[in-house]
């Protein structure tokens, strides 16, 4: 639930408010940063947002979050999102709150190909619209199994705590630059999709596999050079490159409760993307471009 939480929720989220933007004089566009309040929650009262223990109940979330993000598709499918509405805002933020409750509840615990496979899926479908990701993170609670937490094994209870800012971090620095690249243009959800799948390959084929064996200093290091030599000509292989490194990362990621809560992990994936966003919007200060995009050295003056 992790993954849907933070790449579809919370990733489509920022982007549909860059693509939006805000306008402070409104109620409903603060109110449309409230995905901001659970993530702080999450880290400094952890305990406070989680999904009820008993079964039907968490199906009758599961069904309002879902219900919710069904509401908000239907609302601003291809019209996209304006945050001072107040009706779309309101479904939009039952929607992270639902999906919050039951990945507060899990933790990262994410280590099976249907989650990379389900953010690859809804990453193709939000090429028609940036929104239809979050509605994969609305539908997430009703399609997966979730209970009290998957069992770790032995090799994943050994996680480095580092992992838990280096890698979302990174991620949210170098993943949506697509986003930022094409647009609204059916290519910016691609590279995501492979994202998806490459993820997946890592824990279906025996080949690929066997990357996990590095040293986690060695993966995050391919991770952010893949990052920096990213360029829209080979978005696909790009793409697929970087679910494969940090599906590897992902599986050394510690247990959140041990060390940190998943609101860290959340806070930083928002950094990065901010970051991200900061960055591109940026590149063409003299020497920035040079320093930071290195993929995009032919753009920048």
């Amino acid at each position: 639930m992790a993954l849907a939480w933070l790449i579809l929720f919370l990733g489509s989220w920022l982007r549909l408010l860059t693509i939006s933007g805000l306008n402070f004089h409104h109620g409903a566009t603060i109110l449309a940063l409230a995905p901001l309040l659970f993530v702080a929650l999450q880290h400094f009262l952890p305990g406070l947002l989680r999904a009820p223990e008993r079964s039907s109940f968490r199906w009758v979330l599961a069904g309002l979050t879902a219900l919710a993000a069904i509401g908000f598709i239907r609302m601003t499918l291809l019209r996209f999102w304006d945050p001072a509405e107040w009706l779309p805002t309101i479904m939009m933020v039952l929607t992270g709150l639902g999906i919050t409750l039951f990945a507060s509840d899990e933790g990262l615990n994410d280590h099976g190909p249907g989650a990379w496979l389900w953010v690859s899926l809804w990453m193709l479908i939000s090429a028609r619209d940036p929104g239809l990701g979050l509605l994969g993170a609305g539908l997430a609670p009703l399609v997966f199994h979730w209970g009290k937490g998957s069992k770790r094994t032995p090799n994943q209870e050994l996680g480095t705590p580092s992992l838990n800012w280096m890698l979302p971090l990174t991620l949210g620095l170098f993943l949506p630059k697509p986003w930022w690249d094409w647009g609204l243009q059916t290519d910016s959800a691609l590279p995501l999709a492979a994202f998806g799948l490459g993820g997946a390959l890592v824990l279906t084929s025996p080949f690929v596999n066997r990357l996990k064996a590095l040293p986690g200093w060695a993966i995050m290091v391919a991770l952010a050079a893949t990052g920096l030599l990213y360029a829209p000509s080979w978005g696909l292989i790009w793409g697929a490159v970087m679910g494969i490194f940090a599906a590897c990362a992902w599986d050394r990621l510690p247990d959140p409760q041990a060390t940190q809560p998943i609101g860290a992990v959340a806070g930083f994936w928002i950094l990065g993307i901010l970051l991200s966003f900061t960055l591109q919007a940026n590149a063409w200060l003299p020497g920035l471009g040079h320093l930071i995009w290195l993929g995009n050295w032919t753009s920048v003056p």
